[in-house]
């Protein structure tokens, strides 16, 4: 096999090892979220983010709106904060401005809220795993024919 075609095929290897790096570190973020996560509803105050606006705390924008919740901790706390489950995912529940949705928040740190989704919780980490296994094999069975060659 050619060095210009170990060269491809190594290039052609880095968007498995992309999906496969970011949807562990997704799973992981989910399984260490729901071992801890406490369920509550919530309310939408409003949605923050889009295309035109700025960013706020660590949530990127790129066209998506998250929503602001206002919730009651177990300890009765209420707490207001954005969440990171975006709205316009393909996966999101429906939603709007004064709507009451059920929510998992983290007792450790009770700024961290989820929309309570199967969907945005379990299926986009095993979708980017998935892919990451299906192009990876891809790789290697293309990595073997132009090695027999």
């Amino acid at each position: 096999m050619s060095w210009g075609t170990k060269l491809g095929l190594g290039v052609l290897a880095l968007a498995p090892i992309s999906f496969l790096t970011v949807g562990a570190i997704d799973a992981f973020d989910a399984a260490r979220f729901n071992m801890s996560a406490q369920p509550t509803e919530a309310e939408v105050l409003r949605f923050v983010g889009g295309a035109y606006e700025s960013r706020t705390a660590s949530k990127g924008n790129f066209g998506s709106y998250f929503p602001e919740l206002r919730y009651t901790t177990k300890g009765g706390e209420e707490v207001v904060a954005v969440s990171t489950s975006s709205r316009d995912s393909e996966f999101a529940m429906p939603m709007e401005t004064g709507d009451v949705i059920p929510a998992r928040y983290d007792p450790d740190n009770v700024e961290d809220v989820r929309l309570w989704t199967a969907g945005q919780m379990f299926i986009g980490p095993a979708f980017l795993l998935f892919f990451g296994v299906f192009f990876g094999g891809m790789v290697a069975i293309a990595w073997e024919l132009f090695a027999s060659k």
